[in-house]
């Protein structure tokens, strides 16, 4: 896929997709931008320390009058909302500078949960 990417002119950055104890799939994430996008920073989490759970990949864009924006992308812990939670605690602490965090991807949470979440932090 990343040559098919590249033909058409994107630049990206993934988290493959885990294979479960059931050996089943879990998804994976990506991020796809246009190469003449100011990038500045990516990041994918170290190999050794993913689970079968919870993946995360991010880009830090500079984009005026905004600043740096830290984009991320996550796939949350199926049927762990307080492992997602802390993951998406650690990312926000991820301080992109003088910018802003989006944060999109599948968080597998319910929405009492992400609701509860946003309103603590």
């Amino acid at each position: 896929m990343a040559t098919q990417l590249q033909a058409a002119g994107f630049h990206a950055v993934s988290e493959a997709c885990r294979i479960t104890p059931k050996q089943g799939r879990s998804a994976g994430v990506i991020l796809a931008w246009r190469r003449h996008l100011a990038v500045t920073h990516t990041q994918v989490p170290d190999d050794k320390t993913q689970t079968t759970q919870g993946r995360h990949a991010a880009i830090t864009l500079r984009m005026h009058p905004f600043g740096e924006i830290r984009l991320h992308t996550i796939y949350g812990w199926e049927g762990q909302p307080n492992q997602t939670k802390q993951m998406l605690c650690d990312i926000l602490q991820q301080r992109p500078g003088t910018g802003y965090h989006i944060v999109i991807g599948d968080f597998n949470l319910a929405v009492s949960d992400s609701q509860a979440w946003a309103e603590q932090e």
